[in-house]
C-alpha cells in the first residue's frame, strides 16, 4: 500500500509540474499535502528515472520541455485508477484505453511504476550502506511493523544486510540487547544520522537466519504433521522449508525444524487448521488456542 500511494503521488506531481500556471513550492505543499522536504525527495526520485525538474525566475517549478510529450497529462480520476493498473486492469475498464494512449503501451505503466519503486528502494539501500561505512545511526521513518501492528519512528544501528538486500540487521536503540531484522520497504523514508555514532553494535554479530528469515540466540524445535495440500502451501510460502519436510505417507508429511520464532508458524497454523497437527512444542499449541479463543468472537 505504501508503494502504491507513493506511485499515485508521483503521477500527481508529474501532472502538476506539466500544468499551467506552473506551481510554486507552497502550492505543491498544499496540493500534495506533504512537506517541502518530502517534495524535494520526490524531485530527486523523478530525476533518477529520467525527468528533469527546473525552477523559473518566478520561483515556479516545472518539468523541462524535452521530457514533455503531448497527451501525457493525467486527470485525477485516471491517476486513481493507476493503483489498480499496477497489478491488473480489467479489459472493460473505461479508463484503460485512455491510459494506454497516454503511455503508448500498457507495459509502460508497469515499467514506470517499477522504476519508481526500484529507485526508491535503491536509494534506501544506499543510505543504509553509508550508515554502515560511517558507523552511525539511521532513522526508519513511518516503519510499518507487522509483529506489533504499528507505524512508528525507529532509530537503529545497522550491522549489515541480509543476503538479498531486502532487509537490514540492526539494533533498535530501545532494545539494545537484541539484533533485529528490518524490511527496508516497510520504512516510508530512511534518514542518515551522521552525528549520531553507534553505541551498541560493538561485539554484536549477525546470527544465521532460520527458514522463516528470523534470527536470534536460541532455537526452538518444532515437529508437525501436515496433509499434502498444507505441505505444498508451506513450501510455496517459505522455499527454504523443503529440506525440513519428509513424506510420511501418500497424503501426509512430517515437518521437523528448528526456528528462532514461533510467530510465522503460528500464523500458518491458524490459516490452515484443518491440515495441521502440532506435535511439539506445547507452547505453540497454547499460543494457537489462545489466539483462536481471543479472536473467534470477532468473526
Amino acid at each position: 500500500m505504501i508503494a502504491q500511494q507513493k506511485i499515485l503521488r508521483v503521477f500527481r506531481l508529474i501532472q502538476i509540474l506539466k500544468s499551467y500556471p506552473r506551481p510554486t513550492m507552497e502550492e505543491l505543499e498544499i496540493k500534495l499535502d506533504i512537506s517541502r522536504r518530502s517534495i524535494f525527495r520526490y524531485f530527486n526520485l523523478l530525476e533518477e528515472i529520467g525527468y528533469q525538474i527546473d525552477i523559473g525566475q518566478d520561483k515556479r517549478y516545472f518539468i523541462v520541455q524535452e521530457f514533455e510529450e503531448e497527451g501525457t497529462n493525467f486527470s485525477v480520476e485516471e491517476a486513481q485508477v493507476i493503483q489498480q493498473v499496477l497489478s491488473s486492469l480489467d479489459e472493460k475498464n473505461p479508463l484503460k484505453t485512455s491510459l494506454i494512449k497516454k503511455l503508448k503501451i500498457s507495459e509502460d505503466i508497469h515499467y514506470f511504476a517499477d522504476n519508481i519503486v526500484e529507485a526508491n528502494q535503491s536509494k534506501k539501500v544506499s543510505i543504509c550502506t553509508e550508515a554502515l561505512k560511517l558507523k552511525c545511526r539511521l532513522t526508519l521513518h513511518n516503519y510499518h511493523s507487522i509483529n506489533s501492528n504499528s507505524v512508528s519512528e525507529r532509530v537503529v544501528e545497522p550491522i549489515g544486510f541480509d543476503e538479498n538486500y531486502e532487509s537490514i540487521r540492526a539494533i533498535d536503540i530501545r532494545q539494545p540487547e537484541i539484533v533485529k531484522t528490518f524490511k527496508i520497504n516497510r520504512a516510508e523514508y530512511i534518514y542518515l544520522m551522521p552525528d549520531a555514532p553507534q553505541k551498541y553494535t560493538e561485539g554484536k554479530v549477525i546470527s544465521e537466519k532460520d527458514v522463516f528469515n528470523f534470527s536470534g540466540t536460541k532455537k526452538i524445535s518444532v515437529q508437525m504433521m501436515l496433509n499434502h495440500k498444507t505441505a505444498i502451501l508451506l513450501k510455496e510460502q517459505y522455499r527454504k522449508i523443503e529440506n525440513s519436510l519428509t513424506r510420511r505417507s501418500k497424503n501426509s508429511f512430517d515437518l521437523k525444524v528448528k526456528v528462532h520464532s514461533l510467530e510465522p508458524l503460528k500464523r500458518f497454523v491458524l490459516a490452515n487448521l484443518d491440515g495441521v497437527k502440532i506435535i511439539r512444542p506445547a507452547s505453540l499449541k497454547k499460543e494457537v488456542k489462545k489466539f483462536y479463543e481471543q479472536n473467534i468472537q470477532n468473526l
